[in-house]
């Protein structure tokens, strides 16, 4: 942030009473910059919960649960559902969680197959990959079968995505192959970047050690995870993923989003 110079006159008293008295009114957007706008969406009926947004080429595109996959080609102004809201496999049906597109027509959904309430059933993993813009979704099989919960596409041939055990898949053929490339029953991954085809970042949590009362490290962490302390956890590769190194370990809060190149919603 860049203060005024001090060559510039301080506002009268009196100007900053008028301004104090229009901003109790209405608020105010600076010049130059459009206020935002609520924009209506297919699924509004279903009140469906947005986790991830990403942008491809000129496309954006918006996923939640009820199966929700929504695709907007201008900058976010009109929105159709491209995803499978009406499907139910079996008795699931999926809440998305990851969005990612290698380029504008190549895009890959990730989440979680959750049950309905016919049968309570829950924590299988679903990815789908759709390489006509969201025409049509084809199915993808990953050697973990837990819920994907963030994905980072390189380019057509190379992604990468984590599950929900602490886990981070790799495939270099455009999803025919898989494999595991990081691995830590302590870590949940939320987010990852790319700041190139070769650097990439992934950000989450780490749960701490527990020590007991004979001060001896604990085998596992704790079962009851709401109480178990984590620290933030940053990872990296400097090799389009084929490798992961941590950086950092001891951040205050876990962490969601590494760089606005996608946009976590939840």
């Amino acid at each position: 942030m860049i203060g005024a110079s001090s060559s510039q006159s301080s506002p009268s008293t009196s100007s900053l009473q008028s301004r104090d008295a229009q901003s109790d009114v209405a608020p105010r957007s600076d010049a130059g910059i459009s206020p935002w706008s609520l924009v209506p969406l297919p699924t509004d009926s279903l009140e469906p919960e947005f986790e991830e947004m990403t942008s491809a080429g000129s496309d954006l595109y918006l996923v939640g649960g009820h199966a929700v996959i929504l695709r907007s080609p201008d900058d976010g102004t009109t929105w159709t559902n491209v995803g499978m809201g009406q499907m139910v496999l079996g008795s699931r049906f999926p809440a998305f969680l990851a969005v990612t597109a290698g380029a504008e027509d190549d895009v890959w959904v990730g989440g979680d197959l959750q049950a309905s309430a016919a049968a309570d059933t829950r924590g299988q993993g679903i990815l789908l990959h759709s390489n006509d813009a969201g025409q049509s979704w084809q199915p993808v099989t990953v050697g973990d079968s837990n819920p994907v919960y963030t994905s980072w596409s390189i380019d057509r041939d190379r992604v990468v995505l984590s599950t929900s055990n602490g886990e981070i898949w790799r495939t270099a053929d455009a999803g025919t192959t898989w494999a595991r490339v990081f691995a830590s029953s302590a870590a949940l991954i939320f987010g990852m970047w790319g700041s190139s085809a070769a650097d990439l970042y992934a950000v989450g949590r780490l749960a701490t050690d527990v020590i007991d009362d004979a001060g001896a490290d604990a085998a596992e962490p704790r079962a009851d995870a709401a109480v178990v302390p984590f620290t933030g956890l940053v990872l990296h590769s400097a090799d389009a993923g084929e490798t992961w190194n941590a950086v950092v370990t001891g951040a205050p809060c876990e962490l969601r989003a590494p760089a606005p190149a996608s946009y976590r919603i939840g």
